[in-house]
């Protein structure tokens, strides 16, 4: 069957505005209990934007590499560990098919921290500053190719006078670090032996058909949760709005490529350029050395 293809931004905001869904994939990913999950307002969650410095002299910079497309989604989640302790959480998904999101993923990261959230607590609703998890969904390849598909980053506490791991957890602590998750799509392969793997399997790129942003699905879902995101999918495919935000998205795409490969051939050429300019600096250092010995020899003969 074809479904849409979630590592499109449309369609992966599509599948996520289904809570149901929405709390299933990150209860997957992060090993936790979701016992409660709200949308946070995305005004700012789907953005092309360009980062240039205008005023810099290095041309270099303007470049594709300065086009910084990245995806963001934010949910206030409550959180049961495996010790029956719950905790209020934000849960940030980042999604980005380009290397060159990095700063944004600091700088969404950085918003983040500087914002207080509101909860309930006794019956009264407080403001809290709230620990972060953070998701990130790259359509890309680590440079280190020994690292999984999926990867968790995760800290603990530690006495450095004796090498003790903590095991107590501390509120202000837990507000300045955060737990993280890594998934690198393209090395996806689902063996579909975990839950974990059955949902990541939507993003397996090897499936996809002609037109990217369709993925022919091979799997039978048997639990409820993939029947459901695969019947999402499903809708997602069919949808006329959906169906031209993909498009939409795959022209911006197109663009970004052709971009990229016009700026390689300018920094090749420049390169060129640069190293017969270093060439043509040698030889007039050498022609200029070359008078200044016949001048002196002239000097020398009177």
């Amino acid at each position: 069957m074809l479904i849409a293809n979630p590592i499109y931004d449309v369609v992966f905001k599509y599948l996520m505005e289904d809570l149901e869904i929405a709390k299933e994939i990150i209860s997957a990913i992060i090993d936790k209990e979701i016992i409660s999950l709200t949308l946070k307002p995305q005004e700012k969650s789907l953005e092309y934007s360009v980062e240039i410095d205008r005023h810099s002299k290095n041309k270099e910079k303007d470049s594709i590499y300065n086009y910084m497309r990245l995806y963001r989604i934010d949910f206030n989640t409550v959180v049961k560990d495996k010790d029956d302790q719950y905790q209020n959480v934000i849960i940030e998904i980042q999604k980005s098919p380009i290397k060159s999101a990095l700063i944004r993923f600091r700088n969404y990261l950085g918003e983040r921290y500087k914002q207080e959230e509101i909860v309930v607590e006794n019956g009264q609703e407080v403001k809290k500053i709230l620990p972060i998890i953070t998701i990130y969904f790259l359509g890309f390849e680590l440079e280190n190719k020994l690292l999984p598909e999926v990867i968790e980053i995760s800290r603990n506490y530690k006495n450095i006078l004796t090498g003790e791991i903590i095991n107590s957890k501390d509120d202000f602590i837990e507000c300045l670090t955060h737990n993280s998750f890594i998934i690198q799509i393209p090395k996806l392969h689902p063996t579909m032996k975990t839950k974990l793997e059955k949902i990541l399997s939507i993003f397996d790129q090897k499936e996809k058909t002609d037109r990217n942003f369709f993925i022919n699905y091979e799997y039978e879902p048997e639990d409820e949760i993939m029947k459901r995101i695969i019947k999402r999918l499903l809708k997602a495919a069919s949808n006329p709005k959906v169906r031209e935000e993909l498009e939409l998205e795959e022209e911006a795409d197109d663009a970004f490529k052709e971009m990229e490969k016009k700026d390689k051939i300018i920094a090749e050429q420049n390169k060129i350029l640069e190293e017969n300019k270093k060439v043509l600096d040698e030889k007039n250092k050498a022609l200029e050395e070359k008078d200044r010995l016949i001048k002196e020899l002239m000097e020398k003969l009177g």
